[in-house]
């Protein structure tokens, strides 16, 4: 158990659907450059994907990354459905995360909250 400061970093991020999807259909490479083949496998509904995106820019922002990192945050489902990120460049200061993905109507809209060791 870590036992010195924390922090905790919230991120948000709003994505209208039938947006995302004219994007998408209108330069089919921004599939590739966003989503990692594990990512479009299941459940590849468009409103899944827009989540899936939500999620990640919740993530970037949270962390105040630089846009574009995209392979380096893989969202995947637990056992038990609840979305989680997986990193591939092993941020080590990350202690938990919690993270939310919704959708209603042309929205999908993702809430993060990470405990960071300082």
């Amino acid at each position: 158990m870590y036992s010195g400061e924390t922090k905790v970093v919230v991120g948000c991020d709003l994505v209208h659907i039938s947006r995302f999807v004219k994007t998408l259909e209108r330069t089919p490479s921004v599939r590739e450059k966003l989503f990692v083949l594990e990512e479009m496998s299941t459940e590849c509904t468009m409103e899944h994907l827009a989540g899936i995106f939500a999620a990640k820019e919740a993530l970037i922002k949270a962390l105040s990354w630089k846009a574009g990192c995209w392979h380096d945050i893989i969202v995947h489902k637990r056992d038990d459905g609840r979305p989680v990120y997986r990193l591939v460049t092993g941020q080590s200061n990350i202690l938990s995360h919690d993270l939310s993905i919704s959708h209603d109507g042309d929205y999908a809209l993702a809430f993060c909250s990470l405990t960071l060791k300082q």
